[in-house]
């Protein structure tokens, strides 16, 4: 049986910020930006994202941009993308990045046929390959705990479902959802931007944060859990109608505070429980030992 439970959790994030990346921060022409994938680093924050360029014979096509912040309100963009290949003849869209000790996953879809593909950084090298068992999923979050990769998806059929791996190339899921559409009542219609990540310790590691729609309303919460299977939920952040709405985000948390990045009418804004940095953020490289 599969159950969750809806309790106050106290978190809550000011959704009212500002632009923080525009096209007119790019060193690039791209008419839009969006699909922020945000992590933690030493002096601030970092972020993978999607640009909407021009490429002949592609009726849309997106490459991959990377900027760095220290406060997470002003954003330096940094010339290397990942643009257009031979396999992606139309570039990369939708990222979703863990950064690890030993290097950054970054897992984003090609363009032109919407299969995954996965690209490795340690250091200067870097690896790409195509991971099996995420292709069909609307949406996907990973993070690595004791070695083994995590994380959710979504399912178009089911709803949120978990996912594992050993090396990050072959994947496997649950063949039922741990939160089915419907789970909240702003939910029933669909679900948007899973980012999960986890700390240190044996003791409820994973943390979420999730969206979803139904009709003409979207809401926005997060979760603990202890295994990825049953999600104790906070009461929903915020409810939009869709002209108003996050398109899509990724979260840093720590157990009480949340910086958000998200995607809003072609730019990336900012919204956060806190002016601060994270100090001893969840990360996408946890252990069980403290």
């Amino acid at each position: 049986m599969l159950l969750f439970v809806s309790i106050a959790l106290a978190q809550h994030v000011d959704v009212d910020a500002t632009d923080v990346i525009t096209t007119a921060d790019l060193p690039w022409a791209a008419s839009a930006v969006g699909h922020p994938a945000l992590w933690s680093t030493d002096t601030g924050f970092a972020m993978v994202f999607e640009s909407q360029i021009d490429v002949a014979g592609c009726d849309e096509a997106h490459q991959l941009g990377r900027a760095t912040s220290t406060d997470g309100l002003s954003w330096t963009v940094h010339p290397a993308t990942i643009g257009p290949t031979p396999a992606a003849p139309c570039g990369f869209r939708t990222p979703t990045v863990a950064d690890t000790a030993d290097g950054l996953l970054i897992l984003a879809r090609a363009v032109h046929d919407d299969t995954m593909w996965a690209r490795r950084f340690e250091g200067r090298r870097a690896t790409s390959w195509r991971p099996t068992g995420l292709d069909d999923l609307e949406a996907v979050s990973v993070a690595r705990r004791d070695g083994t990769w995590f994380g959710v998806g979504v399912d178009p059929t089911l709803g949120l479902v978990t996912l594992s791996s050993p090396d990050a190339r072959t994947w496997t899921r649950d063949a039922y959802a741990v939160l089915p559409y419907g789970s909240t009542w702003w939910s029933l219609d669909g679900i948007l931007s899973p980012s999960v990540s986890c700390f240190d310790g044996p003791s409820m590691p994973w943390v979420m944060h999730y969206g979803g729609w139904t009709g003409s309303d979207t809401g926005f919460t997060y979760g603990l859990s202890d295994d990825l299977q049953l999600w104790f939920l906070s009461l929903a952040a915020d409810i939009w109608t869709p002209t108003d709405a996050w398109d899509a985000w990724d979260t840093v948390s720590t157990p009480s505070e949340a910086w958000v990045a998200f995607e809003q009418d072609g730019a990336i804004g900012w919204a956060s429980t806190s002016g601060g940095l994270p100090i001893d953020p969840a990360t996408r490289d946890c252990s069980s030992a403290l």
